[in-house]
């Protein structure tokens, strides 16, 4: 992954989003009390989830503490998403 692309960060950002509104509903949290928990407004929590603006590693770790869930769980999927693309890429360059 070339970390100085910002389209390949921000699909980072993304995939780190959805995992965070995944857990939030599937533990039947609403916005504003998951930013309750975490101490930031709803709106932040919104942000999050879609990417707009990067969940800080701090953050992100409340998060998991507070659902009980291991933090590999939020980046989870996107290294074999990636690594597919990139076998893609790869196949068709030769």
């Amino acid at each position: 992954m070339d970390f100085s692309d910002k389209d390949q960060l921000k699909e980072i950002d993304q995939h780190i989003g959805r995992r965070i509104r995944h857990l939030r509903k599937t533990y039947g949290l609403s916005q504003s009390d998951f930013g309750q928990y975490l101490g930031v407004s709803f709106q932040q929590i919104q942000k999050y989830e879609n990417g707009t603006n990067r969940c800080p590693v701090s953050r992100l770790y409340a998060l998991c503490q507070i659902l009980e869930v291991d933090i590999q769980y939020s980046f989870s999927g996107f290294e074999t998403q990636n690594l597919n693309q990139k076998i893609t890429s790869f196949k068709r360059g030769i």
